[in-house]
């Protein structure tokens, strides 16, 4: 039907809703002057029928602020009814802008469970409460709509089941539901699973097909809302929790128990959701009682309480805060990344300075590090004996990423001046120096600042070495070609001497050494030579 076509006594404005089976109108109505929403039965099979009366007779029983007026049935030009036109938002549009706070979310659903326990005092049970039926109107009223599926019960409405067929909108379905048991609670089920959805912004259970939500319904246990969205109240996730428990008998037994418990909560009063300890108790009661605290001693024992509740709240707190540190720390340990990990202790270890757990994870952390990190050097140190110096620095870079040990910047510095790359060498023989002073880091680096032609570096490098040991014989030889390369040859001269005089002292000492004969004749020949450079100066 198009807009502005003629229905009986109504004029159709717009379609403002369809279904599988109806269509719903905004219409006018031209007798009684007012505006109306109109239910068109599409399809005219037997049950269909059965169902749209059903609906029109539970609607006509029903007088509530929360649940939307019904007007008038009819069966010409077809069948039809007409019930109260609500201007607003749907709960499902709301959820999907997910901007609802939890205060909020606490009132609507108070609402909603009067307009359900108004709907099961005449011993109905709606079936199919879900977002997309339940509107927020313009002048933020709650509207409960669409009573196609509600079923009459005939005795008390809180206890007695009755059996019948699987309807309703499975993701909102209790067990007990599916199981064709029908009673005042699986509509608390419902709220519960709506409840669910407006804290979490997802639906209770999800899944690829209806069958996979079927088992899940029946034999799973959904995702705790904390989890989802961990500033929601603890207390709030109890009654939710409670409300969708799969055995009927463990949920509310009534709307107006559920209303009163969400009044309760909100007013921070005892719930029976979740057993209040001692300092819940403490709380709703300083809450409620407040003029009475100026009673000096009712004050000392409101300030007594206030610091034992506030020191065990803070433990506690420091308590799940360590425990939460431990086990991102094992994860990252597993990962190899010690340095996170050694964070997350650290995060630990303000909240708690001594806690012994924190303190042994650490250790043994520290022990895991140190083999990984010498397995590491071992490698990278091996792979350079073989001249692989591509591999070589592939391992001291793992081993960089356990721990900035020195002498894993040292092999591969030592890597990158065997690849002739001087200045990086340089850079990585600095690393391994900031982290600690060892004179053949210094030794490296002048060699590096050698070749790299920065002479003036290389000798004061050379200088650090030979103040803390005058005979080191290689460094005295390196800092003689320094010396011979800036045509200083008296200083070449002397430091050449000197270390030939050291490895004569040692030869005669050992004379098998036939390394040290060697060098002891290469100096010989280098101390000729800088002689003969001597006289050409003088």
């Amino acid at each position: 039907m198009s807009t502005q076509k003629i229905f009986g006594k109504y004029l159709l404005e717009k379609e403002i809703g369809r279904g599988g089976m109806g269509i719903v109108y905004k219409a006018y109505d031209n007798e009684l002057k007012r505006t109306v929403a109109l239910k068109i039965l599409l399809q005219n099979q037997k049950q269909d029928v059965e169902r749209f009366r059903n609906e029109c007779v539970a609607l006509a029983k029903l007088e509530h602020p929360n649940i939307v007026r019904f007007y008038e049935y009819g069966e010409k030009p077809s069948l039809y009814y007409t019930m109260e036109y609500c201007e607003g938002v749907t709960l499902q549009e709301l959820i999907k802008k997910q901007q609802m706070r939890h205060l909020f979310v606490v009132d609507l659903l108070i609402d909603v469970c009067k307009g359900i326990a108004a709907v099961h005092s005449k011993n109905i049970v709606h079936r199919d409460i879900k977002p997309s039926n339940i509107m927020y109107t313009k002048d933020n009223k709650i509207k409960i709509m669409d009573f196609g599926l509600a079923k009459r019960i005939l005795s008390d409405p809180g206890n007695l089941s009755k059996t019948g067929d699987i309807v309703g909108t499975i993701t909102y379905m209790s067990p007990d539901q599916i199981a064709g048991k029908i009673s005042t609670r699986v509509d608390i089920y419902a709220l519960g699973a709506l409840l669910y959805e407006c804290l979490t912004y997802q639906e209770l259970y999800r899944g690829d097909s209806p069958q996979n939500i079927l088992f899940q319904i029946l034999h799973e246990s959904p995702i705790i809302p904390r989890k989802i969205n961990d500033s929601i109240s603890p207390y709030l996730e109890a009654i939710c929790l409670k409300c969708i428990h799969k055995d009927p008998q463990k949920r509310y037994s009534s709307c107006k128990q559920l209303e009163k418990e969400l009044i309760n909560f909100k007013k921070k009063r005892p719930i029976l959701a979740k057993k209040y300890g001692f300092r819940d108790q403490v709380q709703s009661f300083l809450t409620r009682y407040k003029l009475l605290l100026s009673f000096s001693l009712l004050l000392i024992a409101f300030v007594t309480v206030s610091i034992y509740y506030k020191k065990n709240l803070q433990r506690v707190r420091r308590n799940v805060i360590v425990e939460d540190c431990l086990k991102r720390a094992e994860v990252l340990i597993r990962n190899d990344n010690f340095k996170q990990a050694l964070e997350e202790y650290n995060k630990a270890l303000i909240h708690f300075p001594n806690h012994v757990q924190v303190k042994a994870s650490m250790l043994r952390m520290k022990q895991i590090q140190e083999q990984k990190v010498k397995a590491a050097i071992a490698q990278g140190n091996n792979h350079l004996k073989q001249q692989q110096f591509v591999l070589a620095i592939g391992q001291y870079n793992k081993g960089l990423t356990y721990d900035l040990n020195c002498w894993l910047y040292f092999g591969r510095g030592k890597a990158k001046f065997a690849q002739q790359k001087f200045l990086l060498a340089i850079e990585d023989f600095e690393h391994a120096i900031q982290l600690e002073k060892h004179l053949e880091f210094f030794h490296y680096r002048g060699v590096a600042y050698r070749y790299a032609e920065e002479y003036q570096k290389a000798l004061a490098d050379y200088n650090h070495i030979l103040q803390k040991n005058p005979n080191h014989v290689p460094v005295l030889i390196d800092r003689s070609r320094v010396y011979e390369i800036l045509k200083q040859y008296t200083k070449a001269y002397n430091d050449t001497k000197k270390a030939l005089t050291i490895y004569s002292l040692k030869f005669k000492k050992n004379p098998s050494q036939k390394r040290l004969g060697e060098n002891i004749r290469i100096l010989e020949k280098r101390l000729a030579k800088l002689e003969r450079n001597l006289k050409k100066e003088g």
